[in-house]
């Protein structure tokens, strides 16, 4: 009989997520049931979505200590700041202001680029928390991602579950933080910001490489999951032709707040992945556009039919594409983060710029709060 898929067993089988007036509640309710000595870290930028998880913390009247970890990337040089100057400006009298409410800000600037051009935001991103003891001192860590980049926020959040997953191990710890992440969505926000100047190749993101680049399992084959988001063709061409899958498993939001969402973006690549590389459509997956535990489980059922049909080939290799929002591509952060052991891993392009379409008054964030560490 085969071994059939059970998500039960998942490390984050039993998820705790809330969002919309559920994320005020749940925050104010949770500060009330006592005093949290709280670790917000989130980024400094331009998006302006940047201040809304703070402030619901702050604001809250509860008693509480909070300490704030801003985040600062030093862009490269096609980074146009001009363009971007006044909605950052925005976002630092908001922030400077929410600060008076905190205790301690702990400013940390990484930089994003080499001399030469290539990325290394993600391995200095690791170094943001050296070890655990910058965290046990704390009842909750927080990391807001609403304005850090995927090459920020992908290896900061493994650091952390790595920290503390060692710490229960060791038993160094008596007892861990909670970790939360936060994160305010809107898709159609996201539309408005069009990543620009792809002129870098594609990497294997630091925390997330695996043995993925090992000359000794080149032979395996390669499944590449794509997760999609608008506007990414570019992307797609560039990470097919470095990596040359054998097999593509895109993803797909559904359910999702536009119900013909899927449509849309099925026609936007049909070109692409129908024509060029002639995909089944059965290797279509659909996961909740606003569940990013859906994604998680998605993945991991991929995984576990491949490895049962591969397995006598000598196993195989996941690479996962982020092309899409933040809160979907949680889902694929948690999945790589699991089986990182097993020949699966993310691969990404940076953007060094961006174009930001006017923002309307009538689109309004959704926070999203999702428990990672704790009861």
């Amino acid at each position: 009989m085969k071994n059939c898929f059970n998500p039960s067993k998942l490390k984050w089988s039993n998820y705790f997520m809330k969002s919309g007036t559920d994320f005020s509640f749940f925050w104010d309710q949770y500060l009330r049931e006592k005093q949290r000595t709280i670790l917000f870290i989130l980024g400094i930028g331009f998006d302006p979505r940047m201040c809304f998880g703070l402030k619901i913390i702050t604001d809250s009247s509860a008693p509480k200590i909070c300490d704030c970890i801003s985040i600062k990337s030093k862009e490269g040089p096609n980074f146009r700041a001009k363009l971007h100057e006044k909605n950052l400006n925005n976002n630092m009298i908001e922030f400077e202001n929410l600060l008076k409410k905190c205790n301690n800000h702990y400013p940390k600037e990484i930089t994003k680029w080499t001399v030469d051009k290539r990325p290394k935001g993600d391995i200095e991103a690791k170094e943001i928390i050296k070890n655990f003891s910058e965290l046990s001192k704390y009842s909750d860590i927080i990391v807001d991602i609403s304005a850090l980049p995927k090459i920020i926020y992908f290896p900061l959040i493994a650091k952390i579950l790595t920290l503390i997953e060692e710490a229960k191990m060791n038993g160094s710890s008596t007892s861990s933080p909670a970790f939360h992440v936060i994160v305010s969505e809107n898709v159609e926000y996201d539309r408005c910001i069009n990543e620009q100047i792809l002129n870098c190749d594609p990497f294997f993101m630091s925390g997330f490489i695996s043995n993925l680049e090992s000359e000794a399992l080149e032979h395996l084959p390669k499944i590449w999951i794509p997760i999609l988001g608008e506007n990414k063709e570019e992307h797609l061409n560039n990470i097919h032709k470095i990596i040359a899958p054998d097999e593509v498993w895109p993803v797909l939001p559904s359910s999702s707040i536009d119900p013909r969402r899927s449509d849309k973006l099925l026609l936007m690549y049909r070109d692409f992945f129908f024509d060029k590389l002639n995909i089944e459509p059965r290797n279509i997956i659909y996961a909740s556009e606003q569940n990013p535990f859906d994604l998680y489980r998605q993945i991991h059922r991929v995984f576990h039919y491949k490895n049962e049909a591969l397995k006598p080939l000598g196993g195989f290799k996941i690479i996962i594409s982020p092309l899409s929002s933040k809160l979907l591509s949680i889902g694929a952060l948690l999945a790589a983060y699991e089986l990182k052991q097993k020949n699966v891993g993310i691969i990404h392009i940076e953007p060094q710029d961006y174009i930001v379409k006017e923002i309307t008054d009538t689109i309004k964030p959704n926070l999203f709060s999702l428990l990672l560490v704790g009861d």
